[in-house]
């Protein structure tokens, strides 16, 4: 005799908060002067090179944003604190930290490790395709 199958109740899948929480987080701080235009690095690994312990404080997520895991936004402004040199905070805007009495800080790279920064971040462009040489006429 078949038995009926009974439907074992389901479990909603387990929400996955991928969110970093708000308020400081300790980053390090390096600055790459290979160009005209010093570049901030902040990376969340200690670097092998010399390098000074910050923390960034970050602007609550909102219900439903997606943020990824370093935290800051690309589209938002990272700014020194005036008198804490060590202390930097996320604003929305360029204008929101000034009016907040801290310093903008761009250019400006915010990851996980020196070596991500070098893949990632070529402030000189893209490298150019290599080009295949032409290949003599067949005979």
């Amino acid at each position: 005799m078949d038995r009926p199958l009974t439907a074992l109740p389901r479990r909603a899948p387990q929400a996955y908060d991928d969110t970093p929480p708000a308020g400081p987080r300790p980053y390090f701080l390096l600055v790459d002067d290979r160009f005209q235009v010093p570049i901030f690095v902040f990376v969340e690994l200690e670097p092998r090179r010399p390098a000074r312990a910050v923390t960034i404080e970050f602007t609550p997520a909102t219900p439903g944003e997606r943020r990824c895991w370093v935290g800051v936004r690309p589209n938002t402004s990272l700014g020194r604190h005036p008198e804490h040199w060590d202390r930097f905070k996320e604003f929305s805007s360029d204008g929101a930290a000034r009016a907040a009495g801290y310093m903008p800080i761009e250019p400006r790279y915010v990851g996980p490790s020196w070596e991500s920064y070098l893949g990632a971040f070529r402030p000189e462009g893209e490298r150019p395709h290599k080009v295949a040489p032409p290949r003599p006429a067949g005979r």
